[in-house]
C-alpha cells in the first residue's frame, strides 16, 4: 500500500495552521551513555509521525518507552494490514505485545502518550463500525481491569480488534488472580491471531471470535512483572517484546525531561489527528483492492 502524503512535520499550532518547530536535542550524560537506549539511529529513521512524537521527549528513558508503547498501540490499530508468516504458513496481523519493565521513576508513565495517539482512531473506529451495521457500541480501546467474559464481550463487539495499555501492570496482575478475571488464554489466542469463544449458561450458541487482534502495552517494576509472568514457561512470556531497564540505581531526570515550551495535550492531539489520517487512508486503500 502506498502512501499518498506524508504528515507534516509538526508541532505548533494556531488556529488553522501547523507551523514545524526545530528537533528537540537528546542529552547525553556520563550516566545515560553506559546504558542500553534504542540507538538514535532508530529514531532518526522513523516515520515522520513517530519521530516528531519522540521528539517530544528529552529523556531517554521516556522516549524509549513511549516508542514501545506506540508500536503497540499503532499496530492495534491498523487492524486491517497482515504480513506472511513463512514459518506457519499464515497472515498474521500486526499488534504486539509490549511490556516495559522498569524501577520506579524511571519514565515508564510516559507510555500513557502512546495511548492518546489513538483519540482520533477511536471515533473513525466507532463511525466505521456503525456503517457497517454493527448494532453495539464499539470502543478499540479495553480496559485491563476486566473479566475474561467481558474481554471476550468487548472483542467480539469490536470483530475481534482491541487495544489495551496500562502504565500499571498491577492492574492486569489483580485482574488475572480472580478466578472470573483470568484471561491469560484469551491473551495469548489473540496474540496469534486465532479464535476464541465463550459459553453462557442459559444461551443457545456460544459467543466465537475467528479472528482476534489485540495489542497490549504494559509497564511496572520487575517484581509486579514477577507476579504476572512468574515462569519463562508461561505462553505469555514468549509472546512479549521486552524494555528492561536493569540498573535498579537509575532515576528519571526530571530537569528538562520535555521542553518547557511545548504543551504536550496540544501536540498530542495533533498527533492523534495526524495518525488518523494514515488510519483512514489504510482504510480506504483497502476498499479498492
Amino acid at each position: 500500500m502506498k502512501m499518498i502524503q506524508k504528515p507534516k512535520n509538526i508541532y505548533t499550532e494556531s488556529k488553522d495552521e501547523v507551523k514545524p518547530i526545530s528537533n528537540i536535542a537528546i542529552p547525553a550524560t556520563s550516566a545515560t551513555n553506559n546504558l542500553n537506549f534504542i540507538p538514535q539511529s532508530v529514531f532518526n529513521n522513523l516515520p515522520p509521525l513517530l519521530k516528531d512524537a519522540c521528539n517530544l521527549f528529552n529523556d531517554k528513558y521516556e522516549r524509549d518507552v513511549f516508542l514501545h508503547g506506540a508500536l503497540a498501540v499503532l499496530g492495534g490499530s491498523f487492524h486491517k494490514l497482515f504480513a506472511f508468516d513463512d514459518v506457519n504458513k499464515k497472515k498474521v496481523a500486526t499488534n504486539l505485545f509490549s511490556f516495559i519493565v522498569a524501577p520506579p521513576a524511571s519514565g515508564k508513565g510516559a507510555l500513557n502518550y502512546s495511548k492518546r495517539l489513538m483519540d482520533e482512531i477511536k471515533v473513525s473506529f466507532a463511525n466505521q463500525n456503525k456503517k457497517l451495521g454493527v448494532k453495539t457500541k464499539s470502543q478499540p480501546t479495553i480496559p485491563a481491569n476486566n473479566s475474561s467474559s467481558g474481554l471476550i464481550d468487548m472483542l467480539n463487539q469490536n470483530e475481534g480488534v482491541g487495544v489495551m495499555v496500562e502504565s500499571e501492570i498491577d492492574t492486569l496482575v489483580n485482574a488475572t488472580k480472580q478466578d472470573w478475571g483470568n484471561y491469560s488464554d484469551v491473551l495469548r489466542y489473540a496474540f496469534e491471531n486465532e479464535s476464541c469463544s465463550l459459553n453462557r449458561k442459559g444461551e443457545k450458541e456460544p459467543v466465537e471470535i475467528k479472528n482476534t487482534k489485540l495489542s497490549v502495552a504494559m509497564s511496572g517494576t520487575p517484581n509486579q512483572f514477577k507476579a504476572l509472568i512468574y515462569s519463562p514457561e508461561n505462553g505469555l512470556f514468549s509472546r512479549g517484546c521486552y524494555c528492561v531497564f536493569r540498573n535498579e540505581e537509575t532515576k528519571l531526570n526530571f530537569l528538562d525531561r520535555i521542553n518547557s515550551q511545548i504543551d504536550l495535550d496540544e501536540q498530542f492531539a495533533i498527533l492523534a489527528k495526524k495518525a488518523n489520517e494514515f488510519y483512514e487512508l489504510h482504510l480506504s486503500c483497502l476498499k479498492k483492492l
